[in-house]
């Protein structure tokens, strides 16, 4: 069973989205390359969709959103380093430290968040950490386009099947706070190795003694891995009365940075770890739920020989398929001449044609499609010419017909039957579909003069 990645996952459900509010994307040619593979419906389903977000841009829409959120998180980022500074600067003040405030300075507000983070397991899940969330924002706030607000929905609803969003904005928030923890200790750092500051314990209705237990509890884990403890002596003496020596004030700066390094630093980022690896296994268990109503009729169709190509309704700019510029396969056999959507009374053909054209006639059932694309998958043509009625509306079904057509000839020309004197004559939105689906001028003709020499009749 092939191996999916999250992207893969994400697409399939941002086009699952895309046919809910926009009804089903024509996909004739596609089920002619997947239905008849032994892969299992669930693969199918996912390189269906992979194949459409190529075609019709969606994949770029994607994209371009993972680029959005990545200036998101890293604008983020940059604002997470300047507190983390500010926030040591603070700390130390000018000259005196009190340590009491220093410590709330540096760790308080980390503490009450990872607090509660903590906290949040125990209670229903409602959206994951505020960084996590602010990041989500910003992301969406930065999207444009006509499918911006599906890739984020998309992302959501993925990640949720396992509790993988959760654990993802909360990867998000500790990587925040460790940036803005290595800001803040390299700040420490420098600023205690550049100035010169005095350390000391300052209340008006604690003993001085209560600070002693206080200095060896947060000491403890910090000594462990090298940093410098007060002793009790040297605790009573930081009273703020009496004038501490300079080897004192060293053992308080390695205090102080070992407090921020262990309770601050080291604990976000073992709590990044953590939550990586959760959002990772995650998102190795995601699967496609077969059963959403989505998928239903998708699942038949991929299953046995029943698709659908019809017209359904005009089609919007921004959602025509781009043909296909590139054909992998060797062109062979003759030029194709056929007509679509042709009225009935509309002549047969509409000029003479060389002995070595074929006439396809009339495309007027879903089988002639069918099996005219079938032939056209196998062995595809050096030139096409479809012929069109211009009084018809260009709907979506047609165009991507046209543009399935296209991207299995070598050339494709356009001939637009056009009648001037029909008041319902739409030539001009002919030509704007055709050119937003990839066809260039040359290719788009309103009389029999401009066609390519190919076809003029002998």
């Amino acid at each position: 069973m092939p191996q999916h990645s999250l992207k893969d996952y994400w697409v399939t459900e941002t086009l699952r989205l895309r046919e809910e509010h926009w009804g089903p994307i024509e996909d004739t040619t596609l089920l002619h390359q997947i239905r008849h593979s032994q892969e299992p419906v669930s693969d199918k389903i996912i390189q269906r969709a992979i194949l459409i977000a190529k075609r019709d841009g969606l994949a770029t829409t994607i994209e371009k959103w993972q680029v959005n959120a990545r200036l998101a998180f890293w604008a983020m980022a940059l604002l997470a380093i300047f507190t983390g500074m500010g926030m040591a600067a603070s700390a130390l003040g000018t000259g005196h430290v009190n340590l009491l405030l220093a410590l709330v300075a540096l760790l308080g507000l980390h503490a009450i968040t990872y607090l509660f983070w903590l906290l949040s397991f125990f209670a229903p899940y409602h959206g994951g950490t505020l960084l996590g969330q602010a990041w989500l924002w910003l992301g969406k706030k930065l999207a444009r386009g006509p499918d911006a607000t599906l890739a984020p929905q998309a992302f959501i609803n993925i990640l949720n099947q396992n509790n993988g969003l959760r654990w993802l904005l909360s990867a998000i928030s500790h990587g925040i706070w460790t940036l803005m923890m290595a800001a803040g200790l390299i700040t420490l750092l420098a600023l205690l190795a550049a100035r010169q500051y005095t350390f000391g314990w300052e209340t008006t209705i604690l003993p001085a003694s209560s600070f002693v237990s206080i200095t060896q509890g947060i000491g403890f884990l910090p000594h462990l891995l090298g940093f410098s403890i007060p002793s009790a002596d040297l605790v009573q003496q930081s009273s703020g009365l009496n004038t501490a020596s300079p080897e004192s004030q060293a053992i308080w700066s390695s205090w102080l940075i070992g407090a921020v390094f262990v309770y601050g630093l080291l604990l976000r980022l073992a709590s990044l770890l953590l939550c990586l690896w959760k959002t990772r296994q995650a998102i190795r268990q995601i699967q496609i739920d077969e059963t959403l109503p989505a998928y239903a009729g998708l699942v038949d169709r991929l299953s046995a020989y029943s698709e659908q190509i019809g017209v359904d309704a005009p089609a919007p700019a921004l959602q025509t398929a781009k043909r296909n510029t590139s054909l992998n396969t060797a062109p062979a056999g003759s030029p194709l001449v056929l007509g679509l959507e042709l009225s009935p009374r509309t002549p047969w053909p509409p000029f003479a044609l060389p002995a070595n054209v074929h006439d396809q006639g009339k495309l007027e059932s879903r089988e002639q499609r069918h099996r005219l694309l079938a032939q056209m998958t196998h062995q595809a043509v050096p030139a096409l010419l479809i012929v069109c009625d211009a009084a018809q509306t260009p709907d979506r079904g047609t165009l991507h017909f046209i543009t399935d057509l296209s991207n299995l000839a070598s050339r494709t020309d356009i001939y637009l039957l056009n009648d001037d004197g029909k008041p319902e004559n739409r030539l001009p939105l002919w030509k704007e579909r055709l050119q937003q689906a990839g066809f260039g001028n040359e290719q788009l003709h309103e009389t029999q003069n401009t066609l390519p020499q190919w076809i003029q009749a002998s």
